[in-house]
Formats: structure tokens, sequence, C-alpha cells
């Protein structure tokens, strides 16, 4: 399961605590639990956020994570698919609060085309 201090921070509050340096593991699982993702198809529906700190997966409702993946890394986006119905994030240890806007941004887009 993701941190739980993410579970009480509201997104713009797991912002602050990443600039505080509590880590982007907190951000990003929080954006990735928000679930900007949602669409109609039930497949691509997410689901729940599992890993610690950076390396992060998110469950899907369906096997879809093999599309999503290889139309992510169409978009410059690197992640992998551990299993049929779950999609891994691995940042750099580094990562900025802009860079993982910029995934999820991506991230997104590409949950969109999969449609």
């Amino acid at each position: 399961m993701f941190n739980s201090q993410c579970a009480i921070l509201s997104r713009s509050e797991c912002r602050i605590a990443v600039g505080k340096g509590i880590g982007g593991g907190v951000l990003l699982a929080a954006l990735l639990a928000a679930n900007p993702f949602a669409c109609s198809r039930p497949a691509i529906r997410a689901g729940e956020v599992r890993g610690r700190g950076l390396l992060l997966a998110l469950e899907l409702k369906g096997a879809v994570s093999s599309q999503i993946v290889e139309a992510a890394l169409r978009r410059g986006l690197l992640v992998n698919a551990p299993r049929p119905t779950a999609i891994r994030f691995m940042p750099a240890l580094n990562v900025t609060r802009e860079e993982i806007d910029q995934m999820i941004g991506i991230l997104r887009e590409t949950i969109r085309s999969v449609i």
C-alpha cells in the first residue's frame, strides 16, 4: 500500500509536503490514488495504488496494462507492466514535482488514447 500519510493529505498538501522534503513518493501516490484517469471504459478504471516510496504500481480493473505501456512509451513515459492488470512506475529518486505532474499528464493522455 502507499504511504499512509497520503491518505490524510489533500493534493495541495502533498505538494507542500514534497517541497518540505517528505518525498516525491507521497505526491505520486496521492495523485495516482486520486484517479485523474477516470473514463467510461471499465477495464481502464484505476484501482489500488501499491508499493513504497517512488516504486509504485497502479492496479487496473482490466487486462490493458500492456496497451497502456506501449502508448506511454510513444509519448516518452517509461512505465512497465509487471502483470496484465498493473502499471509500475519507477521514476528517478531525484524526481521533481514538475516531473511528477508531467508524468501524470502523460499517463492521463495515454489512458484516454487507449479507450
